[in-house]
């Protein structure tokens, strides 16, 4: 009996649903062709001048394209192209399926009591699980706002499978119901109304339809952005380092220390640029990424210069001169500009990352149990510790340096830089620095 092969690879998802992305021709065209009598074929035509669109989508752990899920995405692709609005809807069903899996559920799992049904007990999951501040302390995962978000997106979600047939309501499945509501015109005192204007300046009222799903979020106090940040200290990032060894033939070790060490985002140190790395000459080498530069996809496309220490750029010129990496780079048919390679070639996904992470965390967790953080704590790391270290360095204020870490953390607004600097200027957070310095100088002193 022959062997059957795997159509993707043994690590591909880690069992898990993931996320990727694929390029798509925007509006498809095809014919369907009569075979035999009730059988059709479907003959896709070829376009001389495509609109390519890149998409997410959704696979099981076993890599298999997860339809209703992906039908839907597709659709929203259609009116709503844009990257990070499709990447929502994307993170939104992720949690639901992974939601789903864990508790043995599947989208069918709905009755004649609405409370009973999936969509009601993911919203309540959620409820569990967003953040609140506890007696000092942050407990939860997803910020209310996300919550409720991901909540009206499923809601969504079932609306497009009930009108393309996946499902269908009725009185035995019944995944939420509408109420109606009217909301009254609020009079500004001028001429017109800018949200309303398109109404009838007579009308006072707005009649909406509502499932009042995310109606309890709203009772959900939001916690401030910088009590939310979980940085390592100078300890516990010695600990990650330490844990992600010497060796870095291994490119996911490569990269997340990178991350900690550049302040890269998730999404931009999977697609590092090989074009940036080169044999450092100075203690910090300045690297610019850009998605129209290099391919490194950077938020909103901003193009910006991050500073790589000198050992770490030695090592990623290490890996990139590497026979590992080349005899992996040939094996591509598909040219691309990232450091990091998968053994075909390919860039490397970044739930492949995020599941790596979390090996690593386990890891760490055999020696210190009280070690926790996640992937995303490695820009916050880098962020705090840069303040720190400038402020030991220059005498200033963190407020004076939030510019310029804005420019290095690629943020839009100084609003979003805030938060690091808000953290570093809480009491609290300043003495875990202090006491830091404090032990480092001890250290020199006695040795």
């Amino acid at each position: 009996m022959g062997k059957k092969k795997r159509m993707v690879p043994q690590s591909f998802g880690d069992g898990d649903y993931s996320i990727v992305r694929t390029t798509v021709n925007k509006y498809p065209k095809c014919l369907f062709e009569a075979e035999e009598k009730d059988k059709h074929k479907a003959i896709v035509i070829k376009q001389e001048a495509p609109i390519l669109i890149d998409i997410p989508l959704l696979c099981d752990g076993r890599g298999r394209n997860v339809i209703p899920a992906n039908l839907y995405i597709r659709s929203k692709a259609r009116f709503s192209p844009d990257e990070k609005t499709l990447k929502d809807y994307a993170q939104a069903l992720l949690a639901f399926y992974r939601y789903m899996s864990i508790d043995g559920l599947n989208i069918y799992d709905i009755g004649s009591e609405k409370e009973n049904g999936v969509v009601y007990k993911f919203r309540d999951f959620l409820l569990e699980n967003v953040k609140c501040e506890v007696d000092g302390e942050i407990h939860g995962i997803y910020a209310p706002s996300t919550a409720s978000s991901y909540v009206l997106k499923v809601v969504d979600f079932y609306n497009f499978m009930n009108a393309s047939r996946i499902v269908e309501f009725n009185d035995s499945f019944v995944p939420f119901e509408y109420k109606t509501k009217s909301i009254q015109k609020r009079n500004s005192g001028r001429s017109d109304n800018r949200k309303l204007g398109y109404l009838d300046k007579r009308v006072d009222k707005i009649i909406v339809k509502t499932t009042e799903l995310t109606k309890p979020f709203g009772k959900k106090q939001e916690v401030a952005s910088y009590k939310k940040l979980t940085p390592m200290t100078e300890d516990d990032k010695a600990i990650f380092i330490e844990a992600l060894g010497d060796d870095f033939s291994e490119p996911k070790n490569l990269m997340l220390k990178l991350a900690v060490e550049s302040g890269l985002r998730l999404e931009e140190f999977v697609t590092f640029p090989v074009s940036e790395v080169k044999a450092p000459q100075a203690e910090i080498v300045k690297c610019t990424v850009g998605e129209v530069r290099n391919g490194c996809r950077t938020k909103f496309d901003k193009e910006r210069t991050i500073e790589v220490p000198y050992e770490v750029m030695n090592e990623l010129n290490q890996y990139r001169l590497s026979v590992a990496r080349n005899n992996a780079r040939n094996k591509s048919l598909v040219p691309h500009n990232c450091l990091f390679v998968k053994s075909d070639g390919y860039p490397y996904s970044t739930n492949t990352l995020e599941k790596h992470f979390e090996k690593i965390r386990l890891k760490i967790r055999e020696t210190h149990p009280d070690w926790y953080h996640t992937v995303h704590d490695l820009r916050a790391t880098f962020a705090t510790h840069w303040l720190y270290n400038k402020h030991l360095e220059t005498g200033m204020l963190f407020d004076t340096l939030m510019e310029d870490l804005k420019e290095i953390m690629g943020h839009a607004e100084t609003s979003a830089t805030e938060k690091y600097v808000k953290y570093m200027n809480t009491q609290e957070n300043w003495f875990k620095f202090a006491r830091l310095q404090n032990k480092l100088a001890s250290k020199h002193l006695n040795s």
